[in-house]
């Protein structure tokens, strides 16, 4: 494409600041999704696990 014709703008990624305040939010929160993933796969297990066989060779689940 003709640069005079694109009206494609580049810009600049953003400066990344590695201070001790910040990596330690960023520790914080990567630690609160994993926990908070964890707890919603251990919950849907348990669901399953509480789904007869025959549901779940069927491939059906019951409504909640």
């Amino acid at each position: 494409m003709n640069k005079s014709t694109s009206n494609v703008v580049a810009f600049a990624d953003p400066p990344v600041e590695k201070d001790a305040l910040t990596e330690l939010i960023r520790q914080g929160a990567q630690q609160l999704l994993s926990r908070a993933i964890e707890i919603e796969l251990e919950e849907r297990m348990a669901e399953l696990q509480a789904v007869p066989e025959f549901c779940l060779f069927n491939r059906t689940l019951p409504h909640n």
